[in-house]
């Protein structure tokens, strides 16, 4: 049983996280309020948890007695319901007592996922890569499942029932207003939004029968020239973030994760090439959130060499399941999802169950020797 030390997570909260801010995200109110009461101790707001129509909210700085630390308090005047600290307001919105150990344990770590989810948001509008000079539109025009689609997407291991709302088969797709594709039971094509940017949204297409030689028929099309990872406005704060190299890779993954006997909280992203590299910007302000990064790559020369570049500049571990060339154990494919469709879901389950327990153990000893 993990046993929390409350004195020292209200000192890491006060030391390490910015009180206004804490205080206007739960009351949803803007920051220039509170610093404005706080400039001038007879302003007063009005106060958004009740009907207040003589504003009588104000804010003020303390020392804590337990810390000897400033904190911030807010006080209504009007109503003695509704004055205390950070802890007191998150403990009344949810119903928990600050004065009980395990409940002021349950608000503190409310505290810390709410301020790593806004600064989550707040990063990931500065995650972009230069702009581009041109956007390329893509328009799709979606088609129903077929017998085939449905088979070749639970070879992914991704039932139909679960991914119809996020994987759309092409009847065409439309580049900068133009047609380049209808629908070919030979060259099925499928569809899914990858992000959004400037009021447009992004696009990757997808062709799985295609090998890339053909120029003209690339495997993938994407729009996405303006985020190193796809689908970055779905990730949320969690201990461990993982990185694979695809989109189906991290969809089943996400189906897998479920099944899992774990300590820790996992989310998963993918990248939007395969030979893309973090910058340094982008991979600092994804530990601001994520004490532990796993990248995923296909054992070939494109993953081999990626995967070694994030590891050697910013300490990411690797998870590449090897398809026994050049000596190698033979999982049973060079992906997630290859190895799915030879070798079946309780395979990959016991698979991704060992790598998560190596994790563990890998963060068990940092922490030791931190």
């Amino acid at each position: 049983m993990q046993v929390f030390n409350s004195n020292a997570l209200k000192k890491e909260i006060l030391e390490n996280y910015d009180q206004v801010s804490i205080f206007a995200s739960y009351l949803e109110i803007p920051e220039n309020d509170i610093n404005y009461c706080l400039e001038n101790k007879n302003y007063k707001i009005s106060n958004p948890l009740r009907i207040d129509r003589n504003p009588s909210l104000g804010f003020m700085a303390v020392v804590d007695k337990t810390t000897n630390l400033y904190k911030l308090k807010m006080y209504d005047w009007a109503d003695s319901d509704y004055r205390g600290d950070i802890f007191d307001l998150v403990g009344k919105l949810r119903s928990l007592n600050p004065n009980k150990g395990i409940e002021f344990v349950t608000i503190c770590k409310d505290i810390i996922y709410s301020m790593k989810h806004k600064t989550l948001q707040h990063n990931t509008t500065q995650l972009t890569l230069p702009k581009q000079d041109i956007f390329t539109s893509i328009h799709i025009e979606p088609r129903l499942w077929n017998k085939k689609d449905i088979t070749l997407w639970n070879s992914f291991g991704l039932p139909f029932n679960e991914h119809s709302h996020i994987i759309f088969p092409l009847a065409h797709s439309f580049i900068s207003n133009y047609c380049d594709y209808t629908y070919d039971e030979n060259d099925p094509g499928y569809a899914w939004i990858s992000g959004y940017y400037d009021n447009q949204t992004l696009y990757t297409l997808y062709f799985p029968f295609r090998d890339g030689k053909d120029k003209s028929k690339p495997r993938f099309k994407k729009n996405n020239k303006f985020y190193p990872l796809e689908c970055i406005h779905e990730l949320k704060p969690a201990d461990i973030l993982v990185i694979t190299k695809a989109y189906k890779e991290k969809l089943l993954i996400n189906r897998l994760i479920p099944k899992l006997v774990l300590q820790h909280t996992i989310q998963v992203s993918n990248f939007t090439s395969e030979t893309i590299v973090l910058s340094d910007n982008f991979a600092l302000k994804l530990y601001d959130i994520y004490p532990t990064v796993i990248t995923n790559h296909d054992f070939d020369l494109t993953g081999l060499r990626s995967s070694r570049q994030h590891k050697q500049k910013y300490g990411m571990m690797r998870f590449i399941p090897t398809n026994g060339r050049y000596g190698t154990y033979n999982y049973g494919g060079k992906d997630l999802c290859e190895i799915y469709d030879n070798k079946g879901i309780h395979y990959c389950i016991d698979l991704l169950q060992d790598v998560y327990n190596y994790i563990k153990q890998q963060i068990e000893l940092e922490n030791e020797i931190n």
